[in-house]
């Protein structure tokens, strides 16, 4: 995690919602056992803990306690650097399966706040299938995202090629829609 954007005012307010989830699933599943709750963070907060280039106002969390854990109350508030109070929420309303995503993503996933005696580990999807993810909505600020990865050095060219290739193959939206903007985006990537 050393090489991760962990020190700015968003990244720790992301780390203390990652505390009070865990407390949420303390709260809301009896006998919680350690680790039985995984939640993954996608979005604009996981780009600004691998890249710092933006900001965020919620976290995009996917978890598998769906139906018996709900995160849609945890909310931050915390300082910029400027001095600005801003809250940071968590997106109630964040599913992962509305865009291309590779099946094998959670084997790529980075470990954020996994404590072993804790209910609840939360771990930052990979930089390439945080990518691949924003292949669909594809609007300006997921491409910059895409990018700013890519500048950052989070994923090669040819890997990200290869696993949103794969992804796109067993994508359940229009797949020559997003093969077509994955040809766009590789082009302005280096």
């Amino acid at each position: 995690m050393t090489d991760l954007e962990l020190n700015t005012p968003l990244a720790k307010a992301i780390l203390d919602a990652a505390r009070e989830m865990n407390e949420s699933v303390k709260e809301q599943v009896e006998n919680a056992q350690p680790g039985g709750v995984k939640a993954y963070v996608f979005g604009g907060a996981a780009v600004h803990i691998y890249t710092n280039v933006r900001g965020s106002a919620d976290i995009d969390v996917e978890h598998d306690a769906a139906g018996m854990v709900d995160f849609s109350d945890v909310v931050v508030t915390y300082e910029d650097d400027s001095g600005s109070e801003l809250l940071l929420a968590v997106d109630g309303t964040f599913n992962s399966t509305l865009g291309p995503l590779h099946e094998d993503y959670t084997d790529r996933a980075v470990e954020l706040f996994v404590e072993s005696s804790e209910p609840l580990w939360v771990y930052l999807v990979s930089a390439v299938d945080i990518a691949i993810s924003k292949l669909d909505r594809f609007a300006e600020v997921d491409q910059n995202d895409i990018i700013a990865l890519a500048k950052a050095n989070r994923f090669t060219k040819p890997e990200f090629k290869r696993l949103a290739e794969e992804a796109i193959n067993y994508h359940v939206g229009d797949s020559g829609k997003v093969s077509s903007q994955l040809k766009q985006i590789l082009s302005k990537i280096k």
